[in-house]
Parts: structure tokens; C-alpha cells; sequence
């Protein structure tokens, strides 16, 4: 019986100009490898509608190579996602669309640093902020900008504020 294949669903690919990568969460841990193009387009139709053959058929007549030596690629590859348990198959097809995130016109960070206030009275000397001057973000914009920026790629937030001590 054929299987169709998917990615699991804490993993993602990502564009960069520069780079592609696979972004995945296993055990509570996220972690991103590096892949090249053909790892890319293997990948991205890992989709659960895709099954090995299909696979086979579609990227030896993509890359332009023989069925044989695209069969060894593409099952070479797999079983490195097998071993990572990064790979889900199904007796039927069930449809999963690969998340890609990310751009290959422009970089999206991997982490942000968002100062949500600055309305401290302190002005202690170490302080680099410049506190007490200009007012809070507006959590009504800061929440678009936050999906806006997690569905792009990027993974990591760190929040901090400069708070009133009154």
C-alpha cells in the first residue's frame, strides 16, 4: 500500500535571501537546520498528498534527473526526517499544506526585542532606555504586529518594560 507523506505539524520552512531552512519543535525544544534547494522542494511537497513515487516523478522531471538516482536522493532524505521523527505518513491522503514562511526578497529576524514602554520616572544613570520620555504601545497594535511577525518566521519575542513606580 502507497503512503502519503507528511511534515510534522510543529515544523516549517523558511526563506531567507540568503538561506532556506527547516524549523521544527520536538520535545518542547525549537530548532532550525539549514537545507539546500532540492531538500526545499522535497519538502514543500510533503503536503500529505504527495506519496514516494509522486514525489519521485514529479522532482526527476523538475531537476531534470533520472527516476533511479532521484528515488535514491529522495529516499536518502527521508530517512534522515524519519530518524529526526520529523515525518508523518498516512494509508490515505490527508491533506496538510507545508507552512513556508519567511522571504526570499527581504530578511525576516529570527528574534525581536519590543520596548513596550518607556514611562518610568527613575531616569537611573545605567539605564539606556531614556525613561520617562514618550508613552506606551498600544496593545490593539502590538498584537497584529506580533502575528504579523510569527507568521513570517520569526520565533522569538522578548517583551520588556520600563515601568512607573508610583
Amino acid at each position: 500500500m502507497k503512503k502519503y507523506l507528511s511534515l510534522i505539524d510543529e515544523a516549517y520552512l523558511k526563506q531567507q535571501p540568503d538561506s532556506l531552512s527547516l524549523a521544527y519543535v520536538s520535545d518542547n525544544y525549537w530548532d532550525e537546520m539549514g537545507i539546500n534547494e532540492t531538500a526545499f522542494e522535497i519538502l514543500k511537497r510533503l503536503d500529505g498528498v504527495h506519496t514516494f513515487e509522486t514525489l519521485t516523478d514529479e522532482l526527476s522531471q523538475h531537476f531534470n534527473e533520472e527516476k533511479t538516482k532521484a528515488a535514491a536522493i529522495i529516499s536518502e532524505f527521508i530517512e534522515s526526517l524519519e530518524e529526526k521523527a520529523l515525518l508523518k505518513s498516512h494509508d490515505e491522503r490527508q491533506e496538510s499544506p507545508v507552512d513556508i514562511r519567511g522571504s526570499r526578497e527581504y530578511f525576516v529576524p529570527d528574534s525581536m526585542v519590543l520596548e513596550l514602554t518607556h514611562n518610568c520616572p527613575l531616569r537611573c544613570k545605567h539605564c539606556y532606555a531614556n525613561a520617562g520620555i514618550g508613552s506606551s504601545m498600544d496593545i490593539d497594535k502590538l498584537m497584529p504586529l506580533l502575528e504579523e511577525l510569527t507568521a513570517l518566521g520569526t520565533n522569538y519575542f522578548q517583551l520588556t518594560l520600563c515601568l512607573s513606580i508610583y
